[in-house]
């Protein structure tokens, strides 16, 4: 049966866990301020947030900084081994394939 289904999550969380993924792209001290949602790209968020740690310099007369462009393409995958063991995330291209 086919249909549409929210997946409702904590932007907060959500923005814990990008920063875990984003190899130091995203300061760790991110602060979240505001979540916007493009009104012509209906499937792009923006999480709009705050940093002391922001390296690059800010746009040309203005106080906020270029945007950051994450996004996910399935480079690591966490396994959970044998019965026991606790689990482990490696690179893809090193992760066992499954025919």
């Amino acid at each position: 049966m086919a249909g549409t289904k929210v997946i409702g999550f904590n932007a907060d969380e959500f923005c814990k866990l990008i920063t875990h993924y984003s190899d130091g792209k995203l300061p760790l001290d991110f602060e979240l301020k505001h979540v916007a949602v493009d009104t012509i790209l209906k499937r792009q968020i923006a999480f709009i947030g705050f940093s002391k740690q922001w390296e690059d310099e800010p746009l040309p007369g203005k106080e906020e900084y270029a945007p950051l462009m994450l996004r996910y393409e399935g480079k690591r995958i966490m396994s959970w081994g044998r019965k026991g063991n606790d689990p482990f995330w490696q690179d893809a291209l090193d992760a066992p394939k499954f025919k």
